[in-house]
């Protein structure tokens, strides 16, 4: 096959992916996209940022309350998104549909590589079929996983000039969040794998790469009395507050984490979860490159290792560093069977059950919110209002960004008539209601 054929077939490739990834993420969006207490937050701090011209120099809060912050890079590429919109509550949205855009295309790149341009495309259309628009700051360990994977893999064929640019990812890739910290293991063990002996020259220039994503956090701390430095301390070495006593509760959220195909049955579900562990395990022992082999074991398993010395409850997304490699034997399982016809059976089949995730759209929506703001800032009868929630702790999250994107707030002053927020579910007793959709009502008092 010539080189332009080659060329030619894998951007016919990498296009059905983009398309289906754009797909699946944009398909019915207002009737699916959140906007709760993390999506709010990270509008106020890139809203702040873009009105007073004053750069941030921390980002989110990790693990809990009582955590700590990483890097401000999930702020900055948030940024953007809201210049271009105009604020407007639906560009948390837009990146998260172009990061996961991003991540397709180097999952294919990558996996292309490393395997095959078969395993490649079924192993990046499992990421690229989900539906998950969700914007935070974990939208980007898929992508930095993968990357980091593939310099692994790299230093462990002999590349060994690549290590001060897997210094700088690995430290950028956890200062955007907790998660990908655990890929030290296997970076650690790739470097024993290559029987890598840096040189001054390498070492230096991997200090100063790895040094960079970091130096917004130790302004900050200069600034603020080690303070964030402080709480990442207490969150290592100070006791964990046991929010369940269950045994290896850190491998429930394993097992919950393996949710790579939708499926609505409960048996199904728990048969598609064997299945996914026993063809993983097969295809990691049949690996032939041992250094691969290794890798591949190392990388599973890291998370798990670091996550079963935590005592509380462990969220499913922090094994989200190891998901991107189940897609990939499953796909070289399908591989295996050599058989054109299978592969597009495959292919529909993920189609179809990613598909049927589309029938959870609905509940809480940032659609619901908005539409409620927008009856209550273009009424007439009340020009100067006020709003009390008569909501579930936690539902109200949303609203105040809300009101400031349409540029009518509630105030709390005597002039200001009072109106309340409801569930439908749990109409008030007293009051003229004005204005109710399927989630939320508006009580006027």
């Amino acid at each position: 096959m010539s080189l332009a054929k080659v060329i030619n077939s894998k951007l016919i490739l990498i296009s059905i992916l983009v398309f289906i990834t754009v797909f699946f993420r944009s398909y019915h969006l207002k009737d699916r996209y959140v906007f709760d207490w993390d999506q709010e937050d990270d509008a106020n701090k890139v809203m702040e940022m873009v009105k007073t011209y004053k750069p941030r120099l921390i980002g989110p809060r990790v693990a809990n309350e009582s955590g700590f912050f990483v890097g401000p890079f999930h702020y900055y590429f948030l940024t953007p998104f809201f210049v271009f919109t105009g604020g407007n509550p639906y560009f948390g949205a837009y990146a998260t549909i172009f990061i996961s855009i991003i991540t397709t295309i180097i999952m294919y790149l990558v996996f292309e590589k490393i395997l095959n341009s078969n395993i490649a495309f079924i192993s990046s259309l499992f990421y690229a079929t989900s539906t998950n628009i969700t914007s935070w700051n974990v939208i980007y360990t898929p992508l930095l996983s993968t990357l980091i994977f593939y310099l692994c893999y790299q230093f462990i064929t002999g590349k060994k000039k690549l290590f001060p640019l897997l210094a700088f990812l690995y430290s950028f890739s956890f200062t955007t969040h907790l998660v990908p910290a655990v890929l030290i293991i296997p970076i650690i063990v790739s470097i024993l794998l290559s029987h890598f002996k840096a040189n001054k020259k390498q070492i230096l220039l991997s200090l100063i790469l790895f040094l960079i994503p970091l130096i917004p956090l130790f302004v900050f701390d200069l600034r603020h009395n080690f303070i964030n430095l402080l709480s990442l301390r207490n969150f290592v070495l100070l006791p964990k507050q046991i929010s369940e006593n269950v045994p290896f509760l850190f491998l429930r959220s394993f097992w919950r984490s393996l949710n790579i195909i939708y499926t609505t049955s409960p048996i199904i579900t728990v048969v598609l979860k064997v299945l996914i562990l026993l063809i993983s395990l097969f295809e990691i022992l049949k690996t032939k490159n041992q250094k691969l082999r290794i890798l591949f074991l190392v990388w599973i398993f890291a998370p798990i290792l670091i996550l079963s010395f935590y005592s509380g409850n462990i969220p499913e997304y922090y094994y989200g560093t190891s998901l991107i490699l189940f897609p990939v034997f499953i796909a070289l399982f399908v591989n295996r069977l050599n058989n054109k016809y299978i592969n597009l059976l495959i292919i529909i089949l993920i189609l179809i059950f990613q598909f049927q995730s589309f029938s959870l759209k609905g509940g809480i929506t940032l659609n619901k919110k908005l539409e409620l703001a927008k009856y209550l800032v273009s009424q007439s009868q009340d020009k100067i209002f006020n709003l009390s929630y008569d909501l579930p702790s936690g539902l109200n999250s949303g609203f105040s960004y809300l009101f400031k994107y349409l540029g009518e707030e509630p105030q709390d002053i005597p002039q200001g008539h009072l109106y309340s927020v409801f569930m439908t579910s749990s109409p008030p007793q007293t009051g003229q209601v004005v204005y109710s959709n399927n989630i939320f009502g508006l009580v006027r008092k």
